[in-house]
């Protein structure tokens, strides 16, 4: 079962980061939309690209201490 959410379909909340596929490769990042419409992606790293993100899924929950 795939949890991945087709952009298309809806973006995650504003400044949560989630993992982000571009058709390529996996990345951690935030996904938003502009005033203009316009997609913006920002990875973790800073590198920001607004275009080529096609899917998104919530971060999975961290381990539990022990």
């Amino acid at each position: 079962m795939s949890n991945w959410i087709p952009i298309e379909e809806r973006l995650p909340e504003a400044w949560e980061n989630v993992m982000i596929y571009d058709g390529y490769d996996i990345f951690t990042g935030r996904i938003s939309k502009r005033r203009n419409g316009a997609l913006s992606v920002t990875y973790i790293t800073g590198h920001t690209n607004n275009n080529g993100a096609t899917h998104w899924m919530p971060l999975p929950e961290p381990p539990k201490n022990t």
